[in-house]
């Protein structure tokens, strides 16, 4: 499943030609991997977007994807996840249209740890507690977490 936050996106970055590449890199690479797309948080401009973005979809395509509001976003996802992830990924979106973050080409410190008892944005408890606490670098055959998460967790 494929969730993109619409939080901060201006129309001029709604380029119709960088979503048809994208779809072309994805359809050829990885056909019929989608699950499903939530778009949350649309701006209302977006639907003339989309309508473009529909004339080069193709259907199959088309059915998977849902258009949210941050308070439909629960439901949605948990159809796509269990509770755990689900809540997990509704706190990461109210946080984000809630705080601008500022832009910055040294995102490291997004990775790192947050105090106790704060949500962290690296991933929900289970996988912080299974894939990245557990991480050994040495292993190959490992899961290997984000690099930036492994870089933040070194420093």
């Amino acid at each position: 499943v494929f969730v993109l936050d619409f939080v901060g996106m201006s129309l001029g970055a709604m380029k119709l030609s960088i979503g048809k590449a994208v779809y072309e890199i994805l359809s050829s690479h990885y056909p019929e991997r989608l699950g499903g797309f939530i778009g949350v948080n649309a701006p209302s401009l977006f639907h003339f977007v989309w309508l473009g973005f529909e004339k080069i979809l193709d259907p199959a395509t088309i059915e998977k994807v849902r258009f949210v509001k941050l308070d439909g976003l629960a439901e949605m996802v948990g159809s796509f996840c269990d509770q755990e992830t689900t809540e997990w990924l509704c706190k990461e979106v109210q946080l984000n249209s809630e705080s601008k973050l500022p832009v910055s080409q040294d995102c490291h410190h997004f990775w790192r740890a947050p105090p106790p008892g704060c949500h962290d944005p690296r991933g929900t408890a289970s996988y912080i507690r299974d894939w990245v606490a557990t991480y050994i670098p040495e292993d190959p055959d490992q899961h290997q977490p984000h690099p930036n998460i492994i870089w933040a967790s070194k420093s």
